[in-house]
């Protein structure tokens, strides 16, 4: 068996108002290990946190979230997809935050490196996909993970866009992938809504591309934030 764990926008905070909501990440994360200690501890595990997983994107509250992500039951496969949040203040750009997303990142032995589209001559985000398999080597899943904040302006991540080159680069994956189920992963909400469309939602552009080829290359599930 393959168990895939998923939670979203835990927005670890280190103001004295963050407390409540910190302790409930902290109870978040302990059930899932407990959960999965008790349940399900002989299945091949990923828990998959899709963004915002910081409220301001600081270096006391990425450091507050390794200490939590830490805690998980070392058989779970822990895999992080960036959210506005975890870029900067929500709506602002920062470098730095980047960069701590992308440490934590590499700490988990996972590195995508979601901020090279502001390197120079970047031409986009390419997204990072895994396999996960069980342990009698017959079951697999395909997991997918989109960065809906790098084709942003600097000045608003809110909206969330993928972005041409990295749609291209999902399409091939898919197209290549077999018969192998497939989960795509990224924090802003993909999927078809009435309108008028929430401003924190996928770019309305996007989100059609995200829907014509999950129904096109028979997507199994969606892992989303907000």
């Amino acid at each position: 068996m393959i168990t895939i764990y998923h939670a979203s926008d835990l927005h670890v905070r280190t103001s004295i108002l963050g407390y409540i909501n910190n302790r409930r990440v902290q109870s978040l994360l302990e059930k899932i290990s407990h959960y999965h200690n008790t349940h399900c501890a002989s299945d091949t595990a990923a828990a998959i946190l899709t963004g915002d997983l910081t409220d301001e994107g600081k270096a006391g509250e990425y450091t507050k979230l390794q200490t939590y992500l830490a805690a998980i039951d070392p058989r779970i496969t822990v895999r992080v997809v960036p959210g506005n949040h975890d870029n900067g203040s929500g709506i602002g750009f920062s470098r730095q935050s980047a960069v701590s997303f992308d440490q934590l990142a590499v700490n988990m032995g996972f590195d995508p490196q979601f901020i090279n589209k502001y390197n120079k001559g970047y031409p986009g985000y390419e997204p990072y996909s895994e396999k996960f398999t069980d342990s009698t080597g017959t079951t697999s899943v395909l997991v997918v993970y989109l960065n809906s904040c790098c084709e942003d302006g600097k000045e608003d991540f809110a909206t969330g866009t993928i972005g041409m080159y990295q749609l291209n680069c999902l399409e091939k994956v898919l197209a290549e992938r077999g018969d192998i189920p497939c989960i795509l992963c990224l924090h802003h909400k993909p999927v078809d809504r009435a309108w008028p469309q929430f401003v924190m939602d996928l770019a309305t552009e996007d989100r059609k591309a995200i829907v014509y080829l999950v129904k096109k290359y028979n997507v199994g599930a969606i892992l989303s934030g907000h």
